[in-house]
């Protein structure tokens, strides 16, 4: 997530292990079930039956295989969850999947739902928000899923891979005040990352109901105040998308043009961008034990040839014809689906290196500089910053993984920084160019 402030080159430090190479490719795969179990004036069960949406997410399901499913729209109670699970994950012999716990704000009809593939993923923990840094209701919770890749090798070493991913449906509408309330929301979920989000591996997901990558809410998410905490499109699509041509292969919204059941599901036909993956910097160069897997980024049913147009008319080829079908009669929206390469150890590489891994050093602002290392390293004994003549100009005890150094009274020029492990045996240096 950093700027690079200087020249860092590593220098010697006595290895503690070596770290396996070898990956497991997760699928990360976020979809709007417009309305599922919950009714409407002008959604309810006879144009937006559940039972069939149940038949057409398992269709969608097992043609996508994915990993971690989060959704949107899903009625405001446990029961939806539960319902999802039973009929549409676990069936046919299937019993791997679970679900994340069920959360709202108290007065949303319609939430967040998260499930994984227990062969796996784990779930570590959860959390959410329901007012923004002004104390203010958000029009619906924002859930943050703390998960971990299930290592073969767990029982041996528990250390493992975690990283968070973040479910989002911001106020949809074009008015100033939804253009607010979608600005609040996205700047409280880039302020929790910042203060409580414990990985450096964060995915954001969801319907965030923004014509334009230049809109005030999607801005706060890929151009954040801290440069650290910011947020990235995986394929660098940052534009103005609403019924733009040459966006027409990247839009979610809607698989109709006219056919709207009654008004239940939007019409117009595919020329929204609303629905999306995000990832940090640490996900994006693979610095933290996971790596975007490059063009893995889609979005299902959208061939780019149904710009303005319903996605079941003519020829669409972008996936079989059942799941087309499905897809046209599940949600006005399409999945978006994504892929990380997740570390693995193998026997005998099970202890993690210092060397093997990204210690980064990045500007923060003038007179800051910022010194990290992988949360899964656990905090190092000393860190001290020494210049060329030998001089130890900054000292301290780090209690977490990060460490913020002001370097305003520091000349230019050359430093080591210097990490020791908990070990007292393993060290890390790195040269620092301070211009």
């Amino acid at each position: 997530m950093k700027q690079v402030f200087g020249l860092l080159l590593l220098s010697v430090g006595l290895s503690i292990g070596a770290i396996a190479q070898n990956t497991e490719r997760i699928k990360v795969m976020t979809y709007n079930l417009l309305n599922y179990r919950n009714t409407t004036s002008w959604c309810d069960g006879t144009n937006n039956s559940s039972s069939q949406k149940d038949s057409h997410l398992e269709t969608i399901v097992g043609h996508v295989a994915p990993h971690i499913l989060v959704c949107q729209e899903v009625g405001a109670s446990g029961v939806p969850t539960d319902r999802l699970l039973t009929n549409a994950l676990n069936t046919n012999g299937t019993s791997y999947w679970a679900k994340a716990a069920y959360t709202n704000n108290s007065f949303s009809n319609i939430v967040n739902a998260a499930f994984y593939d227990t062969r796996y993923i784990g779930l570590k923990s959860q959390d959410f928000i329901t007012v923004d840094a002004n104390n203010q209701n958000l029009v619906r919770a924002i859930d943050f899923y703390r998960f971990y890749y299930k290592d073969s090798l767990l029982a041996d070493d528990p250390d493992t891979v975690f990283f968070t991913v973040v479910s989002a449906h911001f106020k949809a509408g074009s008015t100033s005040s939804d253009e607010a309330q979608r600005s609040a929301a996205a700047l409280a979920t880039m302020q929790h990352i910042q203060n409580n989000v414990q990985d450096d591996n964060v995915i954001l997901v969801g319907d965030l109901n923004v014509n334009s990558g230049f809109s005030t809410a999607f801005q706060h998410l890929v151009d954040y105040s801290v440069v650290g905490v910011r947020l990235y499109d995986p394929i660098n699509e940052v534009g103005n998308w609403y019924n733009d041509y040459g966006s027409r292969y990247i839009h979610t919204q809607s698989t109709r043009l006219s056919n709207t059941n009654n008004g239940c599901f939007s019409g117009g036909g595919m020329d929204d961008r609303y629905d999306h993956i995000l990832i940090s910097d640490e996900i994006l160069n693979g610095a933290e034990g996971i790596e975007y897997v490059t063009n893995s980024f889609i979005v299902l049913g959208n061939d780019g040839l149904h710009f303005n147009d319903d996605i079941t008319t003519g020829v669409n080829l972008s996936v079989p014809a059942n799941v087309l079908s499905a897809l046209h009669g599940m949600s006005d929206h399409l999945p978006v689906i994504a892929e990380i390469d997740v570390e693995k150890k193998s026997i005998g590489q099970t202890e993690q290196s210092l060397e093997s891994h990204h210690i980064r050093i990045a500007q923060i602002n003038s007179s800051t500089i910022q010194i990290e290392w992988p949360h899964n390293l656990g905090d190092m004994s000393e860190l001290r910053i020494i210049d060329l003549t030998g001089q130890v100009v900054y000292r301290t005890e780090p209690t977490n993984s990060r460490v913020n150094v002001d370097v305003s009274s520091f000349q230019h020029g050359m430093y080591l920084a210097q990490l020791t492990a908990p070990n007292g045996n393993a060290v890390v240096t790195k040269f620092i160019i301070l211009p």
